[in-house]
């Protein structure tokens, strides 16, 4: 693919003040700013007022100014401290995958420690850009025909709608009248910086940003290192008293007005706080700002704080952080088996018995019957005695208010009657896992605000006895974020924990791009609200069969598709808080109406009740596979499975969810759906579709859990169909999951790693997720065969289209009719010839170690036609998409 050569080699010497036949040239070319638009989401777009296809002359020729700039401020930072510098790093080489473009461009550097540890950016069909902290003088030196060298302007370091969004939050957390630290920022680090004790580098970093933010040198320090403030730009012939740029006109102003007169002095020295934390190599810092003191000048000082982080080499991303906002006897039945009254589960003692359960939220009464514990007292450190909640930690207070969200939340998740604190009976609003127990992060104010604590502190409650964590708040932000961005790295670097997160609740109408962080991450699982059945359904329901109206809809900014799931959340009934009553319990005369509340029990409608609800049908599939339910379908001490990797249990749930039928709006009614599109995606929770339960469920289940894959080889399994000992089920559907690491905040296209899911019946290739071609998108991928026959083998291929690192884990499911008979174990990359490059269209082709001549019947010619089947694919992606382009 040709590129421009937009960089001028004339304006990076110009720039670096240096003659222009001795100065140090780029000698690969940089990113256009179109090319950055679309892997990244950032303040660039603002800043050179950019317009989607339709870039004007001068916005590019700002970007090729500042990008020189750029240069010469990393360069000469190298000459005074010898320090390294962010930069982009883009390998578009034809035919290979992520991995090998890597490994090709670090080969290209002349230092062998310059690439130690990157970051992923981008991992396309035709292109991998990386992340790293290189020096300059390496930077560029860099030389090759198809590699991309771009150094890290300020403006990409700030995420999309950060700056927009200060007045509003800090109006947000005043109104509450706080008198506290809240977290107002977030940061991460590059890729590549090091501490050997994170304690004196969380130190040292924090005296050294309050040293530079109240130096009397650093305002012009500021000024000179982003771009649209440097004399570079107002001394410039692109800029005239008339066309100043709208960026360069507000950080001016912000600069002259609040670096002066120490207007921010006490701000800066006394009312921030700074906390560093790291899940493997990803380190990032949270800044807490105290609500005491509160001026007309903090958010120019909050701003001022912003600009600065971006001038440090250490900072890759800075975003504001928003406050978050708090997003069952029916429940039961619909999740197990979608007919009223049936709870197969329940019947054979899968009721999350063992399993530890956290939930954050804003708080629970204790004394509701359905935590009570007439013996023990809640406690920060576990204690497993309680009959309910095993851990407490209060980190906003130690309870929750009048009919408080955290306690319905929780009571949806693991509630259990006991009227007298003692002994446990059914009750109307027992959650979806009663035997489970509760861990719980108080993370909410008396008004209901969500104030969340260090994300260090928030994901180790209920840790490690927990592997599960329901979150039922979140922010209407649709792009992938820092703290999206941690919980996926969490996720990754914590394989068995699996995070629970509702989609949001600002999707009536039909209203797209509304799921909200950190439901846009990658490894957790998005939940969406259905409508419920029975008694606690609202009046006109349709019934389970349709999603709630209210429920936000996909994709995400990057144009993943969420949510993953649905689950009831259209009305609820579960637990509700009296905190000044004892004991309060279900009614003693009347039911519930939908939407209200009686005695100690209350009925509420949203995602936030859909979320807590998963949470607990994932309790009881770890459950499942703890007590040794798997394969028999009954309990055996010798087929215990300990620790179910996070990605089964999530594969599991999405593997067995069934279609709704439509969506019943509040005002324009009943609208329809489709498969795998942005309401529904993989559909509701179906527990009885998802396991096998011997004489319950008529359907069997096939697990690979914790398979590895190297880049470019196939993984391939055989499925046989047997009915032989009763089952009907006339589906096979088969789903692959894996969980990889946090992507770039702000990515644009934040898949890492690409694998892709087949399925061959007798020579016919199916695609996953309703398409007819490989999903490279998402890392959840399904494919049902609706008519699978008795005796029939299918073929389910798995192939690690293009990685961005040399091996990725991943679990696959499969649920149908296999009789008593073991699916034959996978055949992985050994079994097979070495895939070769097929130069041609950059797919894998595998040859079967088979003795036996291939029919078009047989295993061996299904592998073999995998080659031209990749060939025509790759050609149909590589027409049809294209970054760099």
């Amino acid at each position: 693919m040709k590129v421009p050569f937009l960089l001028s080699n004339l304006l990076v010497r110009v720039v670096l003040g240096q003659d222009a036949d001795t100065a140090p040239t780029p000698m690969a070319r940089s990113l256009t700013l179109d090319e950055v638009v679309s892997i990244v989401a950032t303040a660039v777009e603002t800043d050179f007022e950019y317009d989607e296809g339709n870039i004007n002359n001068r916005s590019a020729a700002l970007w090729d100014a500042a990008t020189a700039y750029e240069w010469s401020k990393g360069l000469a930072g190298e000459n005074a401290t010898g320090s390294k510098y962010p930069f982009m790093l883009c390998n578009l080489s034809p035919n290979m995958t992520g991995y090998q473009r890597m490994k090709m461009l670090m080969k290209s550097f002349p230092s062998d420690d310059s690439l130690n540890i990157t970051q992923v950016m981008y991992n396309g069909e035709d292109v991998m850009c990386e992340l790293a902290l290189v020096l300059p003088s390496d930077a560029i030196k860099v030389e090759g025909e198809y590699f991309v060298v771009q150094p890290f302007l300020a403006s990409m370091k700030i995420l999309s709608g950060t700056i927009s969004s200060f007045q509003e939050e800090l109006e947000t957390i005043n109104s509450v009248n706080r008198t506290d630290y809240v977290k107002l920022i977030n940061v991460v680090f590059c890729p590549g910086i090091y501490f050997d004790n994170i304690n004196v580098f969380h130190q040292e970093w924090a005296d050294n940003v309050t040293k530079m933010l109240l130096s009397n040198i650093y305002p012009s320090e500021i000024s000179e290192s982003y771009y649209f403030t440097s004399e570079a730009y107002l001394g410039s012939d692109l800029i005239t008293s008339e066309n100043q740029t709208n960026a360069s006109f507000f950080w001016k102003n912000v600069l002259d007005t609040y670096q002066k007169d120490e207007l921010c002095y006490d701000v800066f020295s006394n009312r921030l706080i700074y906390s560093v934390s790291s899940i493997g190599d990803t380190p990032w810092a949270e800044i807490k700002y105290n609500v005491t003191g509160t001026t007309e000048h903090d958010v120019g000082c909050m701003l001022t704080l912003t600009l600065a982080l971006t001038t440090l080499s250490s900072v890759c991303a800075v975003e504001i952080h928003h406050t978050p906002k708090p997003v069952n006897t029916n429940a039961q039945w619909m999740m197990q088996s979608g007919h009223e009254g049936r709870t197969p589960f329940f019947d054979v003692g899968l009721d999350g018995e063992g399993q530890v359960v956290t939930v954050s939220d804003t708080g629970i009464d204790p004394n509701n019957c359905y935590f009570w514990d007439i013996n023990q007292g809640r406690s920060e450190k576990f204690n497993f005695e309680n009959r309910k909640v095993v851990q407490y930690i209060p980190f906003e207070n130690e309870d929750d208010y009048y009919l408080g969200h955290g306690t319905h939340v929780a009571g949806t998740v693991a509630g259990k009657r006991a009227t007298n604190g003692l002994n446990e009976s059914d009750g109307v609003a027992d959650g979806i896992a009663p035997g489970a127990k509760l861990a719980f992060a108080d993370v909410g104010d008396k008004f209901g605000f969500i104030y969340l604590p260090t994300y260090e502190d928030l994901l180790a409650t209920g840790r490690p006895y927990s592997n599960i964590h329901s979150m039922s708040w979140g922010v209407d932000i649709n792009s992938y974020t820092i703290e999206t961005k941690i919980f996926d790295d969490f996720m990754f670097n914590n394989d068995e924990f699996l995070i629970v997160v509702a989609a949001g609740n600002i999707g009536e109408g039909n209203a797209y791009n509304t799921v909200g962080e950190p439901a846009t991450g990658k490894n957790i699982i998005a939940v969406g609200s259905h409508h419920n059945g029975g008694s606690s359904a609202p009046i006109g329901s349709e019934g389970i069969e349709y999603a709630s109206g209210f429920s936000s809809r996909g994709p995400t900014r990057d144009g993943r598709q969420k949510p993953d799931v649905l689950a009831p959340g259209h009305y609820i009934l579960s637990a509700g808080a009296k905190p000044q009553e004892v004991g309060e319990c279900d009614p003693t005369v009347g039911a519930v109406e939908p939407g209200g509340s009686k005695d100690g029990v209350l009925s509420m409608e949203g995602t936030s009740m859909a979320a807590p609800a998963l949470a607990g049908a994932a309790a009881i599939i770890r459950q499942y596979f703890n007590q040794g339910y798997y394969p028999s379908g009954q309990r055996n001490v010798n087929d215990i499975i300990e620790n179910p990797s996070a990605a089964l249990i999530k594969g599991i749930i999405m593997n067995g969810a069934q279609y709704v039928l439509g969506v019943q709006n509040e005002d324009i009614g009943i609208t329809p759906v489709s498969p795998y599109d942005e309401t529904q995606n993989f559909g509701r929770v179906s527990l009885k579709d998802s396991l096998y339960v011997a004489g319950k469920t008529d359907v069997q289940l096939k697990i690979f859990d914790r398979e590895i894959i190297e880049d470019t080889k196939s993984n391939v399994y055989t499925l046989a169909i047997h009915k032989s000992q009763g089952c009907t089920n006339t589906k096979l559907s088969v789903t692959l999951i894996w969980n990889e690491p946090g992507s770039i905040p702000g990515c644009m296209n934040c898949l890492l790693n690409n694998l892709d899911l087949t399925v061959i019946r007798d020579g016919k290739f199916y695609y996953p997720n309703g398409l007819n071609w490989p999903d490279t998108m998402n890392n959840n991928e399904r494919i049902i065969i609706h008519d699978a026959n008795d005796k029939e083998e299918f073929a389910v291929v798995v192939n690690a289209r293009s990685l961005s690192r040399t091996r990725q884990s991943y679990s696959l499911i499969a649920t149908g009719c296999f009789g008593g008979e073991n699916v034959s174990s996978s055949l992985k990359s050994d079994d097979f010839a070495d895939g070769d490059l097929n130069e041609a269209s950059g797919k894998t082709r595998v040859t079967a170690k088979s003795s036996v001549r291939p029919d078009k019947h047989s295993l061996a010619f299904i592998v073999m036609a995998i080659t031209a089947s990749n060939f025509i694919l790759g050609f149909l992606e590589i027409f049809h998409s294209g970054l760099l382009t």
